[in-house]
Formats: C-alpha cells, sequence, structure tokens
C-alpha cells in the first residue's frame, strides 16, 4: 500500500466518523427538544386537569347546597315561582 493510497483511506474514515458524530449528535438534540416539548405540553394537561377537577369539586359542592329546601324556596322567590307551603 501506497503512502498516498494510506492517505486517503485514513482521510476517508475521519470524514465518515466526523459525519456520523454529527449525525448522532444531531439526533440526541432533536430529541431533547422533543422530550422539553412533550414534558411541557403533560405539565400543561395536568395543571388543567387539576384546575378543571378543583371546579367540579367546587359545582357539586353547589350542587349539593342547591339540594337544601332553603335554597330551594329562595331560589323560587327570586323567579317569582309561587310556593305553597
Amino acid at each position: 500500500m501506497t503512502q498516498e493510497k494510506m492517505s486517503r483511506m485514513v482521510t476517508g474514515i475521519v470524514v465518515a466518523a466526523t459525519l456520523l458524530l454529527v449525525v448522532l449528535f444531531s439526533v440526541l438534540i432533536y430529541q431533547w427538544i422533543t422530550f422539553g416539548v412533550l414534558d411541557r405540553r403533560y405539565r400543561d394537561a395536568k395543571a388543567e386537569a387539576d384546575e378543571l377537577a378543583a371546579k367540579q369539586e367546587q359545582l357539586q359542592e353547589d350542587l349539593e347546597d342547591l339540594g337544601d329546601p332553603f335554597w330551594k324556596h329562595d331560589l323560587a322567590l327570586k323567579y317569582g315561582i309561587i310556593v305553597e307551603e
């Protein structure tokens, strides 16, 4: 093997290894960005779910309060419904 052929082979190996590393780092950076976006979406969805659960709990308490005869009578008077006692 001549010196020139050896030099070309080493250069080719170095170029191939460099391209491989660039591709691998590009994939790694893409995955980091994707994980970050998915994590943000998960946190946003979890916050919205917690907010909706709190709202549901409050509405459930309001519904239980409206089941009380006092509140039914109060609402009937508010809307002008005559209640016979």
